[in-house]
């Protein structure tokens, strides 16, 4: 099986100790990385080391629109995740 592409979710606090286990993950692929704030997406692609193909968004949707991915990993607030799981549930993520 081919490496897993993700799209991450939050990329402060919590999100960049996330983003480091995901960039080692040899089965998986980061291919974007979505945060409302842009200091926290220039601070990831610091934290990136093993790609530098990752496309950043600040809008969620967007990145859903433009990025092909198998899965969304969600490291946001609690009270964003019901919202997000509800949109994750529409996308054509892979299903094998």
């Amino acid at each position: 099986m081919s490496k897993l592409k993700a799209i991450q979710v939050g990329k402060g606090g919590f999100g960049a100790l996330w983003l480091e286990i995901l960039d080692q993950f040899h089965e998986l692929e980061l291919v974007a990385g979505v945060d409302i704030d842009p200091i926290n997406l220039e601070n990831a692609k610091g934290i990136i080391k093993n790609n530098n193909s990752v496309e950043f968004f600040t809008n969620h949707l967007e990145a859903f629109s433009k990025v092909e991915a198998d899965i969304a990993v969600i490291i946001t607030p609690p009270q964003t995740h019901k919202k997000l799981a509800a949109i994750c549930r529409f996308l054509p993520f892979r299903t094998d």
